[in-house]
């Protein structure tokens, strides 16, 4: 985002205010005390500076939102634009406090920026106080949409793709379940899975059960050039997230920008970005057998296949469009960019 507002022009100050960590231990929320401790004098200096400014705020998923609350009211008492950017379900899903105190802090003047239809419904309904909603999807940050590939001619066998962060709440049980079903079946299927474990303790666990399968490949951890190359190598992508916070995965997103259509669980964004392109499931519903229906049928009929995966380059195309016009025309073109 800080690179769009200074494609905008105008003068952009960042304040870097994110945790050290992603652990909820104590001192990891003392040290993000510290960081907005310093960071607030900088924002009421760009305040006095900028009486016309805007301020941009990425939203937390949890206990974080108190100090953005801080800084929402600072910035409401000055008279400066307020955008906030949603990345979680978590206070769209269920009553939360914190996020209650931020929209009341922000006030009604805020605009708000989400993620799909489905966000901004569920926002609107919980918080009827707010005024400007705007529905921006992540598919403008991943990159522009891209052709047919033409390895994707004579390639032998059908393979599965899974990249996350693996654990149990990303779905990596529902993975192994799945190849453990087509190994069953003996259906000629391989699963690529890809991405570093959550913890130590995830790893200990699931290694064992993974080695065990003769159907699957651990890659590890990609990045860049490897991750285009990973999605290349697959022919579709499994993403059975549980996290409960799950707002628009950029794996569904990057999945079909290489046209590789998506099986996953409908939680956050997911199903409104699979309307084209894949299958959402229920949520909290089981995955791996109705996956593995789809999958079997897609490694059966090539031109199945075939259809699937250019529903997922039209998906991903309509979805860059979109949220590259929403950007345009609702943050870039508002005037002065924000800090």
């Amino acid at each position: 985002m800080a690179g769009c507002f200074r494609s905008a022009g105008g003068r952009v100050e960042v304040v870097n205010t994110a945790p050290s960590s992603l652990e909820s231990a104590w001192r990891v929320r003392l040290g993000r005390l510290a960081r907005y401790g310093a960071a607030l004098p900088r924002i009421r200096r760009f305040c006095r500076e900028e009486p016309a400014g805007r301020v941009y705020q990425s939203l937390s998923g949890g206990p974080g939102l108190l100090f953005e609350a801080l800084v929402a009211a600072r910035v409401r008492r000055a008279g400066l634009g307020l955008w906030l950017h949603h990345h979680s379900f978590r206070y769209l899903d269920a009553p939360y406090r914190p996020m209650d105190w931020l929209v009341r802090a922000a006030g009604p003047g805020a605009r708000h920026i989400v993620l799909g239809e489905t966000m901004a419904e569920k926002l609107r309904a919980r918080f009827p106080s707010i005024g400007v909603v705007l529905v921006i999807s992540n598919a403008v940050f991943v990159g522009e949409p891209l052709p047919s590939a033409a390895d994707e001619e004579g390639r032998v066998g059908f393979t599965v793709g899974h990249l996350s962060n693996l654990s149990t709440a990303k779905g990596l049980a529902d993975v192994i379940e799945l190849a453990r079903l087509a190994a069953a079946g003996g259906l000629e299927m391989r699963f690529r899975i890809a991405g570093p474990f959550g913890s130590p303790a995830e790893e200990a666990r699931y290694t064992p059960q993974l080695r065990a399968l003769g159907n699957v490949e651990l890659v590890g951890p990609v990045f860049g050039g490897d991750k285009d190359a990973f999605y290349r190598s697959v022919d579709a992508v499994v993403f059975p997230t549980r996290y409960r916070n799950e707002a628009e995965p950029l794996v569904v997103l990057e999945a079909l920008r290489h046209g590789r259509p998506v099986i996953a669980l409908g939680r956050g964004c997911v199903p409104d970005i699979l309307s084209e392109g894949g299958l959402a499931l229920p949520p909290d519903g089981p995955f791996a057998p109705a996956a593995l229906a789809l999958l079997t049928s897609w490694a059966r009929h090539p031109a199945e296949l075939a259809a699937g995966q250019d529903a997922a380059r039209r998906r991903f195309a309509a979805l860059h469009a979109q949220s590259r016009t929403a950007l345009q025309t609702g943050l870039l073109s508002a005037g002065t960019a924000p800090n």
